[in-house]
């Protein structure tokens, strides 16, 4: 049942220098965790989608205003919702759909839509699941949405170029690939071996985990010698196989650990042994392939073919080296320089800093508080992510992220409340920050996104008369680098986007939100609920324990109820943006 990582396997998914495609830019996303935020990373896709989609459209009707220079999205990365969000991006990639916050939008539908999550589903009083309490809160509504997403089906491609949607997405590459990060709960066992007595080494366990996908994408960008990647699911967007795989794996890493269910991940011997390391060996290959401990895994995976995984955020929740490696390879370095780039990561990331200390703990649940933190900050620090970081103005990086708001600087995102479960309460601040995410989006590739036209990718394909286009108007910022004067869009905006009318607004900033005393008290009764529900299933069934249950905690749980109720709603009511 182990599998030992072959030669061909090696060169094929983990290259020292993966190769540029010929004459093109590459782009791959890396997609951070969101929880409720994932409304902004999907307003961030959908509206750079709709470019892409306007631009290509136009190149096939040979519109004069469009220049011909080739740009690849090749690889979406995530976390969390941000990998849910990269599901959707392939399930639309071979349909027509409305755009912006309009039904039938599936970037939309998923977050503000019908059937996305609110707290009134999450607060169900019980849980059809399962018998047993797996969660927190009733996971059944995240079913429903990720369901309903793998289930999408837009109207085909048009016939002609005339609109705004191309008959093909030639700026996909084919494949269109996905990697979803995930925490499994189980881990995977190593050993490193140190000069000691006969079976003893240092053994470790690793947590961090991934379920990779490849969409085919009809009419795409082929990479010439490009072949499977070893665990790699195949996709196709009028076929159902592998779809089980992605809406297993989306639930997965949108499981933040206790709030909602774990997930069992199908795991195959070649996807546990697809890890690789980096190790000085003079005048031999670096790269190492990971052995696990097969021999404490080939009995696991006889009776569990599944392992059990969470929250991909909790091990990996920006994914930026990933991303890097999909793009690059293991030690590969993207050209930095606007004149030479050839690819971009592009970070989508609706919480990026912190903007102030943690205060020092004065109780013990603050102390506890703080080493959870310890735990979360530092799993999710990794050296390979800051490497690239000795210049702050390189142009094979970039970032999307919600501005600050106010003196204050407080972040113009409206559901980061309640450690970013606070869209859950108000759709509204969900469709806010959907809107929010395609107006950042527009700034980006009007103001951020842009190179130095002599770029040898753009300096035969771009007319003076485009240039002169599309670096005037909406293009023209008072605080843009002189030396940037002149730089072109990477992904230029076709007429019918530049028109003001047609322009992202920036949405109104929300006040924090205030629930009526109504609703309060409507939350407070599915809070109680939902308590009774959980008291109730995790109750003994029989036995001194459970009469222990009985005469002790159940005594005092109708007194603990209430002290519940008071202190949710008084989270919910004291903190900003909730």
């Amino acid at each position: 049942m182990s599998h030992e990582l072959t030669q061909e396997e090696l060169d094929t998914t983990f290259p020292l220098v993966r190769a540029e495609r010929p004459g093109t830019f590459e782009i791959g996303f890396a997609l951070a965790g969101t929880v409720s935020a994932g409304a902004y990373t999907a307003g961030v896709l959908d509206y750079i989608m709709e470019a892409l989609d306007a631009w290509e459209a136009a190149k096939l009707r040979g519109d004069p205003e469009a220049p011909t220079h080739r740009v690849t999205l090749s690889t979406l990365v995530g976390a969390s919702g941000g990998a849910l969000n990269g599901a959707i991006f392939l399930r639309a990639a071979g349909s027509d759909f409305p755009r912006g916050a309009q039904e039938g939008n599936p970037f939309y539908d998923a977050w503000v839509g019908p059937n996305s999550v609110t707290i009134d589903k999450l607060l169900s009083g019980a849980s059809a699941r399962s018998p047993g309490v797996t969660s927190l809160v009733d996971t059944a509504a995240i079913e429903r949405a990720i369901q309903s997403l793998i289930g999408f089906e837009g109207k085909p491609l048009p016939s002609s170029p005339d609109g705004a949607t191309p008959p093909q997405r030639g700026y996909l590459a084919d494949p269109l690939r996905l990697v979803v990060t995930m925490s499994n709960l189980i881990g995977t066992p190593y050993r490193v071996g140190f000069t000691a007595g006969p079976n003893i080494g240092f053994d470790f366990w690793r947590h961090d985990d991934t379920a990779r996908f490849a969409l085919h994408v009809d009419g795409g960008d082929a990479a010439p010698g490009e072949g499977p990647r070893i665990g790699e699911m195949a996709l196709s967007s009028v076929s159902g196989t592998n779809w089980d795989r992605l809406k297993a794996a989306a639930l997965a890493t949108c499981a933040f650990p206790l709030v909602f269910s774990s997930r069992d991940v199908l795991r195959s011997p070649p996807e546990i042994a697809a890890r690789v390391a980096l190790v000085s060996q003079p005048g031999g290959d670096p790269r190492l392939p990971m052995t696990p401990r097969w021999d404490l895994i080939d009995p696991w995976l006889t009776r569990n073919p599944s392992a059990p995984m969470v929250d991909g955020g909790l091990t990996n929740n920006e994914p930026i080296g990933l991303t890097h490696t999909e793009l690059a390879g293991l030690a590969g370095v993207n050209d930095r320089e606007s004149d030479k780039a050839t690819r971009a990561l592009i970070l989508v990331d609706p919480f990026v800093a912190s903007n102030k200390m943690p205060d020092r703990p004065a109780t013990l649940p603050g102390l506890a508080g703080l080493i959870l933190s310890i735990f979360l900050n530092q799993s999710r620090y990794r050296a390979e992510d800051i490497l690239s970081a000795v210049n702050s103005k390189v142009f094979s990086r970039f970032l999307i992220a919600p501005g600050p708001e106010g003196a204050g600087g407080e972040s113009s995102l409206a559901s980061g409340g309640l450690h970013a479960f606070g869209g859950f309460l108000d759709t509204a601040l969900l469709k806010h920050d959907f809107l929010l995410g395609r107006y950042n989006a527009f700034q980006f590739l009007t103001l951020n996104f842009r190179f130095d036209p002599a770029n040898p990718l753009l300096s035969e394909e771009w007319t003076p008369s485009q240039i002169a286009t599309h670096t005037s108007g909406i293009y023209v910022s008072k605080t843009a680098d002189p030396a940037e004067a002149g730089f072109v869009p990477m992904i230029p905006l076709m007429a019918s986007l530049r028109d003001e009318n047609n322009q992202p607004k920036k949405p109104v900033q929300m006040a924090p939100l205030r629930l009526s005393e109504a609703r309060r008290k409507q939350l407070g009764v599915q809070i109680e609920a939902r308590l009774d529900y959980l008291y109730k299933t995790l109750k003994p069934s029989g036995g001194m324990m459970a009469s222990a249950w009985s005469t002790g905690f159940g005594l005092l749980w109708p007194f603990a109820r209430r002290k519940l109720r008071k202190d949710i709603l008084s989270f919910v009511r004291d903190k900003p943006g909730a």
